[in-house]
């Protein structure tokens, strides 16, 4: 009921509720409810920060700081010392007011390399309390899920026996009726657990467990709360093959996930026995930055765990987002570690597997060839050879054939030039900055290619790319292995302007990298700041996200407030390098 939606709902309550019934917590320290300030503006309360380091002072690190009516990842923080307590604990309160409205700590010890497994329960009001199994969500990023998996990979018989007795132990004590999840943090060295929350509904991965059990719980649900009994019991259920759940974020992997907005140009989910998509997206949505970042939710049924990873990352390959950058193609690959296949997974995983982020397998350069390659093909015959694409030279015979440039503009840099050229009837590319030399001709790589309808498939010195091309507003979108891309053709006059533009903003304003609002400003102008410091704070699909100073500087200008909505390359703060040992910036205030 109620009680237990309340009780559930604050971490440090359900700390003490689990704990009293005999369910294992993870040791921490949490302030009571008589601590919580609700408002806009955080409290910054020294008192309450210093009182709360103290009563952590006895547990050992990493620690990890969060809020106590938190979820999502939002208010959380990894302390690694004692020192950066009182700045994680400051930034956890400021992000678990804004989210919340209630400020109040956990701190607790983090569990090094732990795996993140949920216990699905569901209880009617006719004294029936039965687990569905388990569930794996431990790859994630930010504290936020991106993979999920029913069953658990690799649990003891006797470990997975005590995760669902615990679930449902702590469901009777607090007299819960209908689906639940409670979910536990497990160490990966020795399979010992610590509760971690309940969350008093169904969650978005629960497809899995639909999926193994031939169960729809949104229906059971409704009927357990329409007061139904349930009419099967606990040895009814047994779990069926493996399924898997993949969360499909407007995101940018490549970019140390940074949010995505955008216009979907297309979606198109794979099909197929045994896949589901649950999406609310269609051609023509925006993607905006004020909600959750999760587009859609791609779930597949598998004979077993083998069979559930291959089946995810084919239907994820065979999955089509043009328009917004996503996360799918970076999930495929996850599921083709070969740690991922074993069961080796830890909320660890994606540090340590990507410890210097996604590398997609086409690099920027690499996905402009395959854009002039298409507009290349896209041309029709030329009528001689005053109106051909190629240039020409009355060499050629002799060895000298002409080349020509294509300029394509994107938004993760300054304007490309591909040098294009055709020798023994393959193409010869090179791309290069626009106000680069002409390259020479042996740095060219030999692409081959052909263009059929809306599949583009090509070879960049013998290795073979597949990618899905179409036209929309001007600009090529190319959809493969590394995600979505866009590139629109330049003229040169328009490749100059830019390099320009891209030239001036180095010395310019410092933009905004994301869309959001502005949840807090750091500095004032003034300020001197060291490389790395905390300049502006933006909110964007729920994620807090500082936007840091690139060098020693002094702030010359704020040109933002908490509260106000900012597009990417909106100016935030204007600063003025200084030299790395400040003498430059002591000078000048000695001159002053």
């Amino acid at each position: 009921g109620a009680a237990a939606i309340r009780a559930m709902g604050d971490k440090a309550r359900a700390r003490t509720l689990a704990r009293d019934a005999g369910v294992p917590v993870v040791p921490g320290v949490e302030e009571p409810e008589a601590m919580a300030q609700g408002g806009a503006v955080p409290s910054r309360d020294p008192d309450r920060d210093r009182a709360l380091c103290e009563a952590a002072a006895g547990l050992a690190y990493p620690l990890m700081v969060k809020a106590c009516a938190g979820g999502g990842g939002r208010g959380m923080r990894r302390v690694e010392r004692a020192g950066d307590l009182p700045g994680a604990i400051a930034l956890a309160r400021r992000e678990a007011l804004a989210g919340f409205g209630d400020d109040r700590l956990i701190v607790e010890r983090y569990i090094t390399r732990p795996r993140h497994v949920e216990v699905q329960v569901l209880a009617d009001a006719h004294g029936s309390v039965l687990h569905l199994h388990e569930r794996d969500c431990s790859i994630q990023r930010r504290h936020q899920k991106l993979l999920e998996e029913a069953p658990a990979p690799g649990l003891r018989d006797d470990t997975r026996a005590a995760l669902h007795e615990a679930a449902l132990t702590l469901a009777r004590a607090i007299g819960y009726q209908n689906a639940g999840t409670v979910e536990f943090i497990l160490d990966v060295d020795d399979q010992s657990f610590f509760f971690l929350e309940m969350n008093t509904r169904l969650q978005v991965e629960h497809p899995v467990t639909e999926a193994i059990l031939d169960l729809d719980l949104v229906e059971w649900q409704i009927r357990v709360a329409a007061g139904e009994a349930l009419p099967f019991c606990q040895q009814d259920l047994h779990p069926r093959g493996w399924a898997m759940e993949a969360r499909i974020n407007a995101e940018d992997p490549a970019h140390a996930f940074r949010p995505a907005t955008g216009t979907v140009h297309r979606i198109r989910p794979a099909e197929g026995d045994g896949i589901r998509f649950d999406g609310g997206i269609r051609d023509g949505d925006r993607v905006q930055p004020h909600y959750d970042a999760m587009l859609g939710k791609l779930i597949v049924h598998g004979r077993d765990r083998a069979d559930a990873a291959a089946r995810l990352a084919q239907a994820l390959d065979d999955t089509v987002l043009v328009g917004v950058r996503s996360n799918a193609a970076f999930l495929a690959d996850v599921l083709r570690v070969p740690e991922f296949v074993a069961g080796q997974v830890s909320t660890a995983f994606i540090p340590e597997h990507y410890p210097h982020g996604w590398q997609p397998p086409l690099a920027r350069a690499e996905l402009a060839t395959a854009a002039a390659l298409w507009r290349a093909l896209r041309r029709e015959p030329a009528a001689g050879p005053w109106h051909a694409l190629a240039g020409f030279r009355v060499l050629a015979p002799a060895g000298h054939p002409g080349r020509w440039r294509i300029l394509l503009d994107d938004a993760d840099g300054a304007p490309l030039a591909v040098w294009v050229q055709v020798r023994d009837g393959m193409w010869h590319m090179t791309v290069t900055d626009t106000g680069a030399p002409p390259p020479e001709p042996d740095a060219a790589t030999a692409v081959g290619g052909r263009l059929d309808g809306e599949v583009l498939e090509l070879t960049l010195d013998g290795r073979p790319a597949r990618l899905i091309a179409l036209e929309h507003d001007g600009q090529v979108h190319l959809y493969g292995a590394a995600g979505w891309h866009a590139f629109r053709h330049l003229d040169a006059a328009d490749a100059l302007r830019l390099a320009g533009e891209s030239a001036a903003a180095l010395d310019g304003p410092l933009p905004a990298p994301v869309p959001g609002v502005v949840a807090s400003v750091e500095v004032a102008a003034g300020d001197r700041v060291d490389a790395g410091a905390a300049l502006v704070v933006l909110e964007s699909m729920k994620m807090y996200q500082s936007v840091t100073a690139p060098a020693p500087a002094r702030v010359t200008g704020v040109h933002c407030a908490p509260g106000d909505v900012v597009v990417v390359g909106q100016a935030l703060v204007t600063l003025t390098a200084l030299a790395e040992d400040g003498a430059q910036d002591g000078a000048a205030d000695a001159a002053q």
